[in-house]
């Protein structure tokens, strides 16, 4: 974002993920008082083109969105939706003195319990 004389203009929009595969969706973002930016979303990239199975996938950027890192899968194994016809986008993400926390549901299956990961930025 640049402001001049009053005016705010963003950027181009700049891809997050870096992974050619799959399908990216529901994100969450946020700023901590560092100014790093956070960002978080669903992933399909290793679920073999289905859909219905999909991680959680975390980045962060330090040069005001200018660049992000690596990509961090946040699950420990695949969130599997199979055939609900409503998985929901509860995704968000909080950030803080050197921590991320993506938070997400699996969808109100599964429990549809509230999960979270500690990441360490580096």
């Amino acid at each position: 974002r640049a402001t001049s004389a009053g005016v705010t203009t963003f950027t181009s929009p700049v891809v997050l993920n870096d992974a050619p595969k799959g399908q990216q969706f529901f994100p969450a973002i946020t700023a901590d008082s560092s100014g790093r930016l956070h960002a978080c979303w669903f992933d399909t990239r290793n679920s073999a083109k289905r859909s219905s199975k999909y991680d959680i996938y975390a980045t962060f950027s330090s040069d005001n969105g200018a660049t992000f890192g690596q990509n961090t899968r946040v699950t420990p194994a695949l969130i599997n939706a199979g055939s609900a016809s409503f998985i929901g986008d509860y995704t968000g993400i909080a950030a803080e003195n050197g921590f991320a926390h993506p938070v997400w549901t699996s969808g109100g299956f599964n429990g549809g319990n509230l999960q979270t990961r500690e990441l360490q930025v580096p």
